[in-house]
């Protein structure tokens, strides 16, 4: 659970972020942001798959439903 509540907040904060960036007309740091913001996105989708897959087979191996 302390996992997920990190997620949710690096997820806030950097929207934030590139929101901000977005409201100055910064551009650089936009796409930056834009970067970063993809690169996080494939990352947690990831990790998120991947800890699906690890409960599943730990499901598998120990039997339970």
């Amino acid at each position: 659970m302390p996992l997920r509540v990190g997620v949710t907040l690096s997820w806030a904060l950097l929207l934030t972020w590139h929101t901000v960036d977005l409201w100055h007309g910064q551009f650089f740091l936009s796409t930056v942001g834009c970067v970063g913001y993809t690169v996080h996105a494939s990352y947690a989708f990831l990790f998120g798959q991947h800890r699906v897959l690890n409960n599943h087979t730990l499901s598998a191996v120990e039997g339970s439903p």
